[in-house]
């Protein structure tokens, strides 16, 4: 990492200025930190990959979600109107049973 002593100066009564005293810094020191800022900055790039990722896999999700909930709601939708259809035809079942039976019994007469 960075080295040396910071000494600061008050130029300005409402300014702070820090300077750093660089003849504390090797050579290697600073081909050093290059070697870990161009590290740091492939591991930043690819977690900056693996989050677009990351975000197109949500997005992906979120519309089939999206889709899933549409499908759903349609269904219900059936399926209440198929209730409506079977109690209609419920009623219809049990009047056309009353008229059979009404027939029947003036069949005998």
């Amino acid at each position: 990492m960075l080295g040396g002593s910071v000494s600061c100066c008050y130029n300005y009564p409402s300014s702070l200025f820090y300077l750093l005293n660089i003849s504390n810094f090797s050579f290697n020191d600073v081909i050093d930190d290059m070697f870990q800022v161009a590290r740091l900055e492939r591991v930043h790039q690819q977690a900056v990959r693996e989050l677009d990722k990351i975000s197109s896999d949500i997005q992906g999700l979120e519309n089939e979600l999206r889709d899933l909930h549409q499908n759903y709601e349609a269904a219900t939708l059936d399926r209440q109107t198929l209730q409506e259809e079977e109690a209609i035809m419920v009623r219809r079942l049990i009047a056309a049973d009353k008229l059979i039976s009404g027939l029947s019994s003036e069949k005998f007469r």
